[in-house]
């Protein structure tokens, strides 16, 4: 199984394929060296050339807005489709007002295009936003379909909802791109979640550390102690914070009825005794 999300040695980014985990894709050569023909293909060389483009000529200048825009213009498109969510056609009508006004032309289609009930494919009533009430169902395949019909260079998707996106892609005879991911609670910013995960969002997410990021973050400050005394850092001011914290968390312990998370308390623990073992230049 593939864990790039935990990696922490990248050496597919920095080019040191003998630094590879045991369970690294780069592994996997046969796959490796079907994915780097498909780059030679007719249909998608030029594609993938030009976005790569724009990932260095706009890298942190130009938002995700601009950046569809020089794409298309590089890849000397015309006909653009839009597959919006009717919760944000206002901002579909403004995406669609600025590629008119730099020369293409629009071809737009709203989620909820067809007027179908619920009901009828068989959404529960309890389920739906307002029981009792009539209310469209959201359409991708029809958006998907009616761009088909109009032979779009490009397709661009503003807010559709988790799911009704990936139809709309799987239909969809021409590329497309997510201009908008949807959030309604975080003004369609997702990352704000992610941000938060470990705070304000953590109920929320029900987010919980498995026992093997607990273990890789002692890990990473084990070398990052080990790596501070072998180039001779003053590792009293790095660290100032940490037995200072330490100090707050046993006070805590000792103070609180609740107590503290008993994990914090030992990777604070851990450290200090590290630093003891050393012997570093740290009163505590």
């Amino acid at each position: 199984m593939y864990t790039c999300a935990n990696c922490t040695v990248l050496a597919c980014a920095n080019n040191e394929p003998e630094k590879m985990p045991k369970n690294c894709p780069m592994r996997n050569a046969s796959v490796m060296e079907a994915a780097r023909a498909g780059y030679d293909l007719p249909e998608n060389h030029d594609f993938y050339v030009n976005c790569s483009a724009i990932e260095g000529l706009g890298y942190c200048q130009w938002p995700r807005l601009k950046e569809t825009v020089e794409f298309c213009k590089r890849m000397g498109y015309h006909k653009l489709g839009l597959a919006f969510c009717k919760g944000l056609r206002k901002e579909a009508r403004i995406v669609a007002d600025l590629r008119r006004a730099q020369g293409f032309e629009v071809v737009s289609v709203i989620c909820k295009t067809g007027g179908i009930s619920k009901e009828e494919v068989g959404i529960p009533e309890e389920v739906k936003i307002h029981p009792g009430e009539f209310e469209a169902m959201c359409n991708p395949i029809a958006q998907a379909k009616l761009l088909n019909e109009q032979h779009t260079d490009f397709n661009i998707e503003v807010g559709l909802c988790v799911g009704h996106d990936s139809m709309f892609y799987k239909y969809s005879d021409a590329m497309v791109t997510t201009l908008v991911a949807k959030d309604r609670v975080l003004a369609h910013n997702p990352c704000g979640a992610i941000y938060c995960a470990e705070g304000y969002f953590k109920k929320r997410l029900e987010y919980k550390k498995d026992k093997t990021c607990v273990l890789q973050n002692r890990w990473r400050t084990r070398v990052f102690l080990q790596k501070a005394v072998a180039w001779g850092l003053l590792v009293s001011y790095c660290l100032s914070g940490v037995h200072k914290n330490w100090y707050i968390i046993r006070a805590m312990r000792q103070n609180s009825k609740k107590g503290i998370d008993k994990s914090l308390f030992r990777v604070y623990s851990r450290v200090v005794k590290w630093i003891h073992y050393q012997r570093l230049d740290i009163k505590i």
